[in-house]
């Protein structure tokens, strides 16, 4: 079933620029050619505002607190969510491959994720847009979970930080404590002009608890509450007590609006019990007997925010990058032989570019752009990675060129996945020999105020990929902008 809810891509692109794919596959009919991104919608026809659909979630139904059996994803793609606040998150064997395919199958395309490492009933996020940062805060009430957190470039101007918790069931005594101790670590790290939400089982017996008063200190609190289609605002499996909660900070809480489900609204959000949902097909694929599976022990909540979404100007005239098709495919003007493949997959709402090539020789060029043209106030050009390069010479160089004299070059294989990664150009040095291995969408920033232009004309510069003979290479790329 398709879902009608509008998106626009993640960070709100301007208008003018290039996905990477969009113009290396325009390439291969026309090497210099500059189209429009298919992604990115004139600046006329943009939303003022973008809603963003939060969500709560300790649905595990599996033995062993996991969502093997089924019934949790259902629920969580029935709702359509943009970032999730999950609890319990375990499934199948909890290799990285299976929770990315688990959240690529919550988003239903390309859905990044963050998981607490080495707990037993781990805490994480996942997210539709990017995550740009992430971590886990102790939880010293409690041995076998902690708070997880994740920054994600949500569309607009202000990231939104979105923290997942469990807390204990042992007392309100011992909630307020690890309330405190999270208002602190909030206190810490998050930005007061970022946008928050905290959401997760807070396990407590009323709305009035301690736990909340602590927690209003940075988030909203107060009703009204999300409620059920039968107006019941409880959260557990027997429908009496309030566990669950998605709490907005006062500047994303002054965005929430009410939830629209197909032919439903819910003013004030929703409780999601499919046992008493109707008409059910608005929460496709979810079963009406999902809610009331064996373990099920707490309902999905669900608010939305209408965020205002800023960077509809127009860029200035030349920010686009027009790429050549280079040596991507066999018998392309390098005369490579087979090996170098050209893909379309889904990132962000677009086909992302891949390099999947095993190299023999002796420097390859991936990909280049015929012009390299940055508007007069960019100060940065980021894009987003994933993949993998090793071999005995696995480097990864980015090179800018001017007058075809490499004048500053960025070296990747610092990447950590999950972590943006930021560069400053280099003169030179030793080409860089660190196998890559990124398993989720990471951004990369190149700071472009200290690269050395030489005086040249700006229609003699240059952007390139170089790889080196002896590496094997499969990995994407897309978003390609200025900043």
């Amino acid at each position: 079933m398709i879902k009608t809810r509008s998106r626009l891509v993640a960070a709100a692109a301007v208008s003018a620029l290039l996905s990477i794919a969009a113009a290396f596959l325009a390439s291969c009919q026309n090497p210099m050619a500059t189209l429009p991104g298919d992604t990115f919608a004139p600046a006329a026809s943009r939303a003022a505002t973008e809603r963003i659909r939060l969500v709560a979630a300790n649905i595990s139904s599996g033995n062993y607190q996991n969502y093997d059996l089924g019934h949790g994803l259902r629920i969580l793609q029935g709702v359509d969510p943009d970032v999730v606040m999950i609890q319990e998150f375990n499934y199948l064997s909890n290799s990285a491959a299976d929770l990315e395919a688990f959240a690529d199958a919550v988003m239903e395309g390309d859905g990044h994720y963050w998981r607490e490492a080495g707990a037993q009933i781990p805490n994480g996020v996942i997210s539709r847009y990017p995550i740009l940062e992430q971590g886990e805060w102790d939880d010293g009430s409690v041995s076998n979970r902690d708070f997880a957190w994740a920054r994600i470039d949500i569309p607009g101007d202000r990231d939104l930080w979105a923290v997942s918790v469990h807390l204990l069931t042992s007392s309100a005594a011992v909630r307020n404590t690890e309330a405190a101790q999270l208002v602190s670590y909030v206190k810490g790290k998050v930005p007061a002009g970022d946008y928050l939400v905290i959401g997760g089982d807070f396990n407590s017996g009323t709305k009035t608890e301690a736990c909340y008063t602590t927690l209003s200190q940075i988030v909203g609190v107060g009703s009204p509450y999300p409620s059920c289609t039968a107006g019941d605002a409880d959260t557990n499996a027997g429908r009496t007590k309030p566990y669950d909660a998605v709490l907005a900070d006062a500047d994303l809480g002054a965005f929430a609006t009410a939830v629209a489900l197909g032919s439903r609204t819910f003013a004030n959000g929703l409780v999601v019990d499919t046992r008493t949902f109707s008409p059910l097909a608005d929460l496709y694929p979810a079963l009406a007997s999902d809610s009331g599976a064996t373990n099920m022990q707490h309902m999905a909540v669900v608010r939305d925010f209408l965020v205002p979404v800023t960077g509809t100007e127009p860029p200035p005239a030349g920010a686009a990058l027009a790429f050549e098709k280079s040596d991507m495919e066999a018998g392309g003007p390098a005369g490579l032989p087979a090996g170098g493949v050209i893909s379309s997959v889904a990132h962000t709402g677009s086909g992302s570019f891949r390099y999947q090539k095993t190299v023999s020789s002796s420097l390859t060029v991936p990909m280049t752009s015929s012009r390299f043209l940055p508007p007069g106030t960019a100060t940065k050009l980021s894009f987003w990675f994933k993949g993998s390069a090793s071999g005995s010479a696995p480097g990864l160089r980015i090179q800018v060129a001017a007058g075809g004299t490499v004048v500053n070059y960025y070296d990747l294989n610092a990447i950590v996945s999950g972590t943006e990664l930021r560069l400053s150009p280099t003169a030179g040095g030793t080409y860089p020999t660190a196998p890559i291995s990124v398993g989720q969408w990471t951004k990369v920033v190149l700071d472009l105020t200290g690269v050395n232009w030489g005086g040249r004309s700006p229609t003699d510069y240059s952007f390139t990929f170089r790889v080196r003979s002896g590496s094997v290479h499969d990995w994407y790329i897309d978003d390609i902008r200025y900043e």
